[in-house]
């Protein structure tokens, strides 16, 4: 079956792709919104756009999904992945900087809560190191404190992903039919699984083989823009608003947000992420833009790390009772100022730390 693309082109391959800067971006900034209007809501306070502000942790995490698939696709799909040299690549990239903001946070608790840090067995730490305490809190123990369920299931999928490619490029029409398939066959028995599995979490849309075609559906989309998006991206807009629309307006009349399901929103979703793509490019492309959300891109990961525990920090200060939605907002700026202000200054440090586990290491040879 022909698979050929214009990714088969070395030149097009090594193009920088700013469009998917700022859907990282983006998708960092509503996290956090998502999550300050969760906190307002759960102490009572009624905001007019929770209703809105409510789905953005939904839209946040899928459109994280499909642009890594995107870019993993993006990458390696001409590529001859060695397994060890991917996990060693990306896992650097995850690693330093989540130990970093680990660290940063068990430091500053201990001498602000006057909290021991190691409260359970020692042992469990690892789950920590290895950054799949969060996505494991809902099924055991851990010394979980910043990351998130997200963190691990990532990293989990990164395990995957060289298997994937390997069936993606064989055929991937058909490799798609089959993840979701593994999908809704994952969902369906998310009790069974649980019961059985360490690594499977209690909360279905957490397991990454749950997740996996919206992987394989940022693969799809990476390959159309570049195949045909690209090419007229007026055309290309306007035929990408009418169907989006369209989805909108099907969604809207057949059923409400909250009963659509993970499988049921990728379309949705992908639509979205496409029309993003081509407003970014068509719109906003520029010598300026360009390095803001180049700039935006790098901090984004260490910026998500850092988000929840300076939420729950400014709230634990601040009775937001006391204050109008005018207010609200410019806190949850603030916020989302601060959060990348402290993933700039720590930012180095996990350089130095990715520098010295994984450059001067055991892994100092480096695989593609």
């Amino acid at each position: 079956m022909q698979q050929t693309t214009l990714l088969a082109n070395k030149k097009a391959a090594k193009e920088e792709l700013y469009n998917l800067h700022f859907i990282r971006a983006i998708s960092t900034i509503i996290i956090i919104i998502f999550h300050f209007y969760l906190i307002v809501d759960m102490v009572g306070i009624h905001e007019p756009l929770w209703p809105l502000f409510s789905k953005f942790g939904a839209i946040g995490v899928s459109y994280f999904l499909l642009l890594s698939g995107a870019v993993l696709f993006y990458h390696y799909q001409n590529i001859e992945i060695k397994p060890l040299g991917f996990y060693k690549k990306r896992m650097s990239n995850l690693l330093p900087y989540f130990w970093v903001v680990y660290i940063f946070f068990a430091i500053l608790f201990f001498f602000t809560r006057d909290r021991p840090f190691f409260e359970l067995e020692i042992w469990r730490i690892i789950f920590s190191v290895i950054g799949l305490d969060g996505y494991l809190s809902s099924q055991i123990r851990t010394y979980y404190l910043v990351g998130e369920w997200f963190t691990g299931c990532i990293i989990i999928i990164y395990f995957i992903f060289p298997l994937l490619l390997k069936f993606y490029k064989k055929n991937r029409y058909l490799t798609l039919l089959f993840l979701v398939t593994l999908s809704y066959i994952s969902i369906s028995n998310n009790q069974y699984m649980q019961d059985h599995f360490m690594l499977w979490s209690k909360e279905f849309a957490w397991n990454p083989l749950v997740r996996l075609p919206e992987i394989a559906t940022g693969g799809f989309i990476i390959n159309l823009y570049m195949d045909k998006l690209i090419v007229n991206l007026r055309k290309s807009f306007s035929i990408a608003l009418v169907i989006f629309l369209a989805i909108i307006t099907w969604a809207y009349f057949s059923f409400s947000y909250d009963n659509v399901d993970i499988l049921g929103h990728i379309p949705f979703m992908a639509a979205s992420f496409i029309l993003l793509m081509l407003t970014y490019d068509l719109f906003m492309r520029g010598k300026i833009t360009n390095r803001i959300v180049k700039y935006l891109s790098k901090y984004s990961f260490v910026a998500f790390l850092f988000h929840h525990q300076i939420i729950y920090i400014v709230v634990g200060r601040i009775n937001l009772q006391h204050h109008n939605g005018f207010e609200h907002a410019l806190l949850c700026v603030a916020i989302c100022i601060t959060s990348f202000a402290l993933a700039r200054l720590v930012y180095g440090i996990g350089d130095m730390i990715k520098h010295v586990v994984f450059d001067k290491t055991l892994f100092k040879k480096t695989i593609k």
